[in-house]
């Protein structure tokens, strides 16, 4: 029968870089469903103006695609959206797997000071440094093509769109309310992070086992 899997990519990502290398290894039985995030290119979700709602949008997405139930895969906001869908919708989960991600995510500060940065700017000034901080510096020396596709893509996002789900991040903390998923859960964090420590992910991961 095979199995389903969601796919939640990360805030300013190109959906189809960042799972390929994923896609090119997953079996034969597993159907990927990769979604595209508002303003992020063709085939978007529409506009959100919260986390809650970029996650109805999402179940509204896999419903139209006759999924019932699915695992779930999410990277940065993504994974926001992951934790979301788990806690108001428990029965369509089979499993969970949040990536670089946590209860919540930076700091609210920041996430309004960027929303207003794009919104009087664009997104071109403030590309290159948001694609540096997903790579790390070991591996944008090794690829810098991954780094200049990146920016590329980052530079090309509705930044109205942008703004209004950093808004989102700004307003979204679930941390009080982990201990309520009732689904399998996998926490995945980078040591590179600067966004979510490793100390992050593993406070979410005692939450969710209580």
């Amino acid at each position: 029968m095979g199995v389903d899997l969601v796919l939640g990519p990360s805030l300013g990502a190109d959906a189809t870089q960042l799972w390929r290398p994923l896609l090119e290894r997953l079996p034969p039985d597993v159907r990927a469903h990769p979604y595209v995030l508002p303003g992020h290119g063709a085939g978007a979700l529409a506009p959100a103006s919260s986390i809650r709602a970029l996650a109805a949008s999402v179940l509204d997405w896999a419903t139209a695609r006759g999924l019932t139930r699915f695992h779930y895969l999410g990277v940065s906001i993504g994974g926001a959206v992951g934790l979301e869908i788990a806690l108001g919708a428990p029965d369509v989960v089979e499993s969970l797997t949040i990536a670089c991600s946590s209860a919540r995510l930076g700091d609210p500060a920041g996430w309004r000071a960027r929303a207003a940065s794009v919104r009087a700017g664009g997104m071109r000034p403030l590309a290159e440094g948001i694609a540096l901080r997903w790579f790390g510096a070991p591996f944008a020396e090794r690829h810098p093509e991954h780094v200049a596709r990146a920016i590329e893509h980052l530079a090309c996002v509705n930044a109205d769109d942008y703004a209004l789900l950093c808004e989102a991040l700004a307003d979204w903390d679930r941390r009080e309310a982990i201990a309520r998923i009732t689904v399998p859960l996998l926490v995945i964090v980078g040591a590179l992070d600067p966004i979510v420590p490793v100390a992050d992910g593993e406070r979410l991961a005692a939450a969710a086992e209580r």
